[in-house]
């Protein structure tokens, strides 16, 4: 008799569909301090390992969360949810028959691609917000947000302040008479307690991050562009998806 753990696992274990597709960056990946990992990222380059299963399961959680922070901000009214320009809901392309409300984020000068976990208005002002679900060891050492979550953030602060002035969102009635993000928040929600901690920015902290990344991301393409990979940092080697590849010396 097959167990619903057997189940739960071949749900999991179904091959996924690697798309190719032009080199983007994605910010989730951009806080690694390994640039060759960024490099193949940034290139599509398939990974030498599937994500692992616990991880899977650990990520979908992590999802679970995001829907519930939703949840209670859209019935708070703080919530900006994103718009098709005829004013449908977008169709999530993973999951049939589910929505998906959050801004999309694309920039042709960066090749960047995201969503955005929340776009709010809080107290009159246009803020973003991203959540991020934790164990509670993580939890217990936080002082601050941690740097890749910091520099992700950074990036959607500038991108959609960039977006705003183009009038990409200028089809969503809730943005109307908002010409900038005023603030940024960084949301940490404890898995294991529900316990929460908020972080809060504003441009001058995000700044130095946003040049930071910019620089790390220059590098990256002009390696790529001159047939080159960029250096890897030893000491995250062991759980990279990229390892074999990048032992080799395998270049995009």
């Amino acid at each position: 008799m097959k167990s619903l753990i057997t189940i739960i696992d071949e749900v999991l274990s179904q091959p996924k569909q690697h798309f190719k597709g032009e080199p983007r960056f994605r910010p989730s990946s951009l806080g690694s301090p390994c640039l060759r990992k960024i490099y193949y990222s940034y290139n599509n380059v398939e990974p030498d390992y599937p994500f692992p299963l616990n991880a899977q399961k650990i990520m979908n959680l992590g999802d679970s969360v995001h829907e519930l922070l939703a949840d209670y901000f859209r019935k708070a009214g703080i919530l900006v949810d994103y718009k098709n320009k005829d004013g449908s809901r977008p169709k999530d392309r993973w999951n049939p028959g589910k929505f998906d409300d959050e801004f999309p984020l694309k920039d042709k000068d960066l090749q960047i691609s995201a969503k955005i976990d929340a776009v709010m208005i809080i107290d009159g002002l246009l803020e973003l917000g991203e959540w991020k679900s934790i164990n509670d060891k993580g939890f217990g050492f936080l002082r601050q947000p941690k740097d890749e979550h910091i520099t992700q953030i950074a990036i959607y602060y500038f991108l959609f302040n960039k977006a705003l002035e183009n009038g990409t969102y200028a089809h969503i009635p809730e943005l109307k008479g908002h010409t900038k993000v005023e603030r940024c928040r960084i949301l940490y929600y404890n898995k294991n307690s529900s316990k929460v901690l908020e972080f809060i920015m504003d441009e001058k902290f995000l700044i130095p991050y946003f040049v930071r990344v910019v620089q790390k991301m220059e590098l990256v393409k002009s390696a790529s562009a001159g047939g080159e990979i960029p250096p890897k940092a030893d000491d995250w080697c062991q759980s990279c998806s990229y390892r074999d590849k990048c032992l080799q010396s395998f270049k995009a």
